[in-house]
């Protein structure tokens, strides 16, 4: 199946908040997590801010699952966010851009 951009992408958080809310280590009904909508406009602009915060996030969804009393090794939901936003990250890094169908889809 091709891939197609969501017809309704969500909000992103607030560039200067000093945490997020815990429905954006979620992944939307499209199976993405709110930076993969971070389109070039965003990353050009103001890329180091975005980065960043996707990097304290990382660190405070470790936080929350284990407040959670959960081993975040061992939390799958953390260990997804995580694996995404650090693949994101890197290519982000290196300014590497994929096609839109270059990672495959949840079916």
């Amino acid at each position: 199946m091709p891939y197609q951009a969501p017809t309704n992408p969500p909000q992103l958080p607030d560039l200067n908040a000093n945490f997020m809310d815990e429905q954006y280590y979620q992944k939307d009904p499209d199976g993405k997590y709110w930076f993969e909508f971070l389109n070039s406009n965003h990353m050009t602009q103001k890329g180091e801010a975005w980065a960043k915060m996707i990097s304290v996030s990382m660190a405070d969804y470790f936080t929350i699952v284990k407040a959670q009393g959960h081993t975040p090794e061992n939390h799958e939901g953390f260990m997804n966010y995580l694996t995404t936003a650090s693949l994101f990250l890197t290519l982000h890094e290196f300014n590497i851009i994929l096609p839109a169908n270059a990672i495959p889809q949840p079916t």
